[in-house]
This record gives structure tokens, C-alpha cells and sequence, in this order.
């Protein structure tokens, strides 16, 4: 009888609301999973750019050389976070979160820049 596999070195993650702001972090997928009654595997595939966001939330994975502090909870914007870990994911625009409207982040920035905000 073989035993389970022990993830020796979760994954922690990290949630943004459809505002684009840091909303929680989590130390690994799996308590991500448990806390927010969401299935596992869509998480993984919303961490690592799979899908691009599960119950109405944008979810990164945090690369190990990547230092996120509880401080920017509320304040840290999925932006400045993916810049920071060189991203540039597809996402929704804030009012069509939950229909199919799709644009790349560099897209939207350009986008909000041009109407002046």
C-alpha cells in the first residue's frame, strides 16, 4: 500500500475582488478550497492563468521570490501584482464580471488611461 503524497511546500494564494483589489491570502490552495466552499482544481487552474476567475474572484499563485505582507490586504491591486511577477492575464472588465467580455490587463490600463482615469 502506497502512501498519500504530502505537499511538503503549499502553494499560498492570493484573492482579488472584481474591483481588482487584494481581498485575501491564503497559505495554500487547498485551505483556499476549504474556506471559500470551492472546488480545488478550478483554483489551481484560476492560480496559474488555466481560467481566468472562480466565484467572482481573480486567484494568483504567489512565486516563492515574491514577498505579500497582510498589510496589502485592501490595498494591493491585481495589477501592481501582476506587474510585479511579469503577468499579463486576460480579465474582465468590473461591471461584465460575470459575462464573457474579456480584455488582457495592458489593455484595460491603456483603456482607463485613455478615458482619463
Amino acid at each position: 500500500m502506497t502512501q498519500p503524497e504530502v505537499n511538503n511546500k503549499p502553494t499560498t494564494i492570493v484573492a482579488f475582488d472584481s474591483s481588482y483589489v487584494l481581498v485575501a491570502i491564503f497559505k495554500s490552495i487547498s485551505e483556499a478550497a476549504t474556506l471559500t466552499n470551492t472546488v480545488r482544481q478550478s483554483l489551481i487552474k484560476a492560480a496559474y492563468g488555466d481560467i481566468i476567475s472562480v466565484n467572482k474572484r481573480y486567484w494568483r499563485a504567489i512565486p516563492p521570490d515574491f514577498q505579500i505582507e497582510p498589510d496589502d490586504v485592501g490595498k494591493l491591486t491585481l495589477f501592481e501584482f501582476d506587474a510585479a511577477v511579469g503577468e499579463d492575464r486576460k480579465i474582465y472588465s468590473t461591471r461584465k464580471m460575470l459575462k464573457n467580455s474579456v480584455m488582457l490587463e495592458s489593455e484595460y490600463i491603456a483603456l482607463q488611461a485613455a478615458q482619463g482615469r
